[in-house]
């Protein structure tokens, strides 16, 4: 069987920085080397290790794209929604236009194109996140709890 690290040659002597391992070390009837010493101070204490979680694009950069996209299809939406960034109506706003269809300013429109609306419910995503959800005194589109239909409201 060949060895990994032979032994040192008589060509290995005369240089200095030639690597010496013992045969020894590579034999199957070696003893495993005694580390008793380093485990004096007691056992081991190993850290788990997390796994690394890719890092998507900032909100900053996501909330840039998204507006950019809504501004291709839509510039005065966009606009709007620069304006009204950081203000709590801001989701709501993105929220009545991606439920009603229209623009909020009596424009009628039969629907969003898809990446527009994708890009809307990132920004709701991140407002929502910077700045809070939307509070239920903003109608949002979604209901009206003061409202009562059905069962309920005839009681």
């Amino acid at each position: 069987m060949a060895t990994l690290f032979p032994e040192k040659s008589d060509a290995d002597s005369q240089r200095d920085d030639a690597p010496t391992v013992p045969a020894a070390l590579f034999s199957e009837d070696a003893p495993l080397p005694d580390i008793s010493h380093a485990l004096a101070g007691g056992p081991l204490q190993v850290e788990p290790v997390r796994p690394a979680v890719p890092q998507g694009p900032s909100p900053e950069l996501r909330k840039q794209v998204a507006l950019e996209v809504i501004d291709t299809h839509h510039k005065r939406i966009a606009d709007t929604i620069r304006n009204m960034w950081g203000y709590k109506e801001c989701s709501a706003y993105i929220n009545k236009l991606i439920m009603n269809g229209g623009d909020g300013m009596g424009n009628a429109r039969i629907g969003f194109n898809q990446q527009a609306v994708e890009a809307m419910l990132v920004l709701v995503e991140i407002h929502d996140a910077q700045f809070g959800a939307a509070t239920d005194d903003l109608a949002t589109g979604f209901a009206d709890s003061s409202v009562r239909s059905g069962l309920d409201g005839a009681r």
